[in-house]
């Protein structure tokens, strides 16, 4: 056990234990409703201009085809991939090197680990994509007067989560409602008007509507 926590406190381990605290913070949160999973997501960029225009590591992923799947679930699973990479990189090979030599090859190992963790989330991805290709399959506009219930501890301008059961399939929506409201989890809303700019439905209490 003492060797175990040695390595994920060492450099270069540190690094995706350090990240893999965050994505597990994050999916706590996620399961409680209070952010949306798709929270990364730009499943909806059509053209190659839309590409260009996105910068940093998320347009870098989506050209090299880490598509079909929230980009939350791609970078945790690169977390997840290369802190297993690096930590039995560090366990089942000698690593005695101290200074400068200690960086240089914790660098080397670092580099491999993270190139491994994008090859293996990219072959892992691919029998997610029916899984999200399924919570898309209807348009948006054909939801639109349906009721939903929600799921998110509160919905206003920014933020909200609501769930639609759609022939035994759970769709997670992105729902937004105007502020001050007396919305809460449980209550059940009226899908309204889809906003492709905030990838999110504008709802009102299901009692307003009928």
């Amino acid at each position: 056990m003492d060797v175990f926590f040695a390595i994920i406190a060492s450099y270069p381990v540190a690094i995706y234990t350090f990240l893999l605290i965050v994505v597990t913070i994050y999916w706590l949160i996620t399961i409680l409703g209070m952010i949306d999973i798709d929270v990364l997501d730009f499943s909806d960029i059509d053209g190659g201009s839309d590409l260009d225009s996105l910068g940093g590591l998320a347009g870098l992923l989506t050209k090299l085809g880490f598509t079909g799947v929230p980009m939350t679930v791609v970078l945790s699973l690169v977390a997840l991939f290369g802190w297993w990479s690096a930590y039995f990189s560090i366990w089942l090979l000698p690593f005695s090197a101290v200074g400068i030599w200690h960086f240089i090859l914790g660098t080397a190992i670092l580099a491999t680990s993270l190139i491994v963790a994008f090859l293996v989330t990219w072959v892992a991805i691919i029998p997610l994509r029916p899984l999200f290709i399924k919570n898309t399959a209807r348009s948006k506009k054909s939801l639109l007067g349906q009721a939903v219930e929600i799921r998110s501890s509160w919905v206003d301008e920014r933020f909200g989560q609501a769930e639609f059961k759609d022939a035994g399939v759970d769709l997670i929506l992105n729902i937004r409602a105007k502020t001050p409201n007396q919305l809460k989890k449980g209550d059940r809303v009226v899908l309204l008007e889809y906003s492709k700019e905030d990838h999110a439905y504008f709802v009102i209490p299901e009692r307003d509507f009928y």
